[in-house]
């Protein structure tokens, strides 16, 4: 798979930035030059940015790149401009600028050899159809470039005290990663959760009319069969998810986690049919990747024995090319080839080999399930700042030191103790130490539990008296015990106590 070079007189270039979102589309014109409308525009590139600017004048367009909390922006210039170097040089100085392209409707072609090898500057296109397809498959292969958010541990902890705190919070890092899977995946089924969804949705993008038309396609055709095809949909989905993640968002995760259960389930069904049609039990799959220095040294080459494991759905190919690709030649950042060696000798596959199910087919896509572990073999340099880091798939259960086996084991039970996955997410991010988070949790349990429920009032009371007094606010937490034991007949009260005292 290559990518399509509709550009005049330029190489193409490597696409590298980094986004957290779906990123504003801002074009650059003038009234007399280009015959587009932003209808016309928004139609062609519909789902692919999160919005599209057009500005006239070139100072509007710099206050708004340049506005407070601007985010990674691709820019179009679309006017004819004598000095087009020069513009193109100035316009770099802007970090926020992370890929310019230009756009000519007629045969002038300004001069560019001198930034022609820049890294954001992505060349001319004379052909609207042309530059729409190019701008849909770079953002597209961004998904390969998006930094993966995993957990590294070391294969034998340092003497070091630094290093013992370090190692110490990675792994526990690494079962709170593990149990956040289990909640998710295991969350029961309740008839409602695709509308709290979509009445989500429609009120974080009440004025966004290309996502809403995403949305209401994906509430009209969605079923759980389909959930791989939609996650490997240039769409807000795959977005959306890898974000919640990432940033263990939890509200965000809760209201995805029917797609969450869906992705999973549909990958777990076709692991298990690739094993039984393919002869071999050894598979190779492969990813480029871009890293940044700090990390790669601090989380990876230090970390050689120890294991990796990835925070949300990894994707890879079974294609060397493809993967090359995206091995990334930016002098800014690592560049890294993973070369995952999955032998079978597991009982489940936790990848899929997806081909036949994705919107993509020419990737050779291989997805891995949330959560899975990896080994790190070895990490070798192959030229300049390029490296080669050889991954084998692990078993968890095999691999967890006993210390995290009996920590994770532990927090499973407290966890899954709870009824609902509201409660569950209360316990964990309580244990966490996001005690803010989990009060609002408790909060919204208590908000929405009926005064008859005796029971359950008084417990979630006691549990947000106990966030107070672990945040230092003696007052409100006596206010919440009292609250609590109100509810409690004077002969139960002890129990009661007792119990909590003993499940802390």
């Amino acid at each position: 798979m290559g990518l399509r070079n509709s550009k005049v007189g330029v190489a193409s270039n490597d696409l590298y930035f980094s986004i957290e979102e779906q990123c504003p589309l801002v074009w650059l014109t003038s009234d007399s030059t280009i015959n587009l409308n932003k209808s016309h525009i928004s139609n062609l590139l519909q789902g692919i940015f999160s919005h599209l600017e057009i500005f006239h004048d070139i100072d509007r367009r710099i206050d708004y790149i340049t506005s407070p909390n601007q985010k990674t922006i691709v820019l179009v210039i679309a006017r004819p401009i004598n000095d087009m170097t020069f513009l193109v040089k100035i316009l770099l100085d802007f970090k926020q600028i992370g890929a310019i392209y230009i756009y000519s409707d007629t045969n002038y072609y300004p001069e560019t050899s001198e930034i022609s090898n820049i890294h954001r500057f992505k060349g001319i296109f004379t052909d609207i159809i042309q530059l729409a397809n190019d701008l849909k498959e770079h953002v597209r292969i961004l998904r390969w470039f998006k930094p993966v958010n995993f957990t590294t541990t070391s294969a034998n902890q340092g003497t070091n005290d630094d290093d013992h705190d370090v190692g110490s919070s990675m792994e526990i890092s690494f079962v709170f990663g593990s149990l956040i899977r289990d909640i998710f995946l295991e969350a029961p089924i309740y008839k409602n959760e695709r509308d709290d969804f979509f009445y989500d949705s429609h009120n974080r993008f009440a004025n966004d009319r290309a996502r809403l038309n995403i949305i209401k396609q994906f509430k009209r055709t969605y079923r759980p069969g389909k959930a791989i095809y939609w996650y490997t949909t240039n769409t807000f989905l795959y977005e959306e998810l890898n974000k919640a993640l990432r940033e263990q968002d939890f509200d965000l995760l809760f209201i995805l986690r029917f797609f969450i259960r869906d992705l999973n389930q549909q990958l777990s069904k076709i692991a298990q049919d690739n094993m039984k049609k393919e002869n071999t039990f050894d598979i190779t799959l492969y990813r480029g990747q871009g890293m940044s220095k700090a990390d790669f040294e601090g989380r990876i080459r230090k970390r050689v024995g120890g294991l990796l494991w990835i925070h949300e759905f990894l994707s890879t190919s079974r294609c060397l090319e493809v993967a090359e690709m995206f091995v990334l030649r930016d002098p800014t950042i690592v560049s890294i080839l993973f070369e995952i060696h999955c032998n079978e000798a597991f009982e489940k596959r936790c990848f899929a080999d997806i081909k036949i199910f994705s919107k993509n087919p020419d990737e050779e896509e291989c997805l891995f399930q949330m959560g899975t572990v990896f080994r790190i073999d070895s990490v070798e340099c192959i030229q300049n700042n390029e490296w080669k880091v050889r991954l084998f798939l692990s078993s968890t259960n095999q691999e967890k030191h006993r210390d995290q086996a009996l920590l994770y084991d532990t927090l499973r039970t407290s966890i899954f103790s709870e009824p609902t996955i509201l409660h569950r997410l209360a316990r964990m991010l309580f244990l966490m130490g996001q005690y803010s988070k989990a009060k609002e949790m408790y909060t919204l349990l208590l908000e929405t539990t009926s005064i008859e429920d005796r029971l359950e009032t008084v417990y979630l009371n006691f549990k947000i008296g106990r966030i107070f007094d672990e945040e230092g606010d003696p007052e409100q937490a006596y206010r919440h015990f009292c609250q609590s034991l109100e509810y409690l007949p004077p002969n139960s009260r002890d129990k009661f106590l007792f119990n909590q005292k003993k499940n802390q």
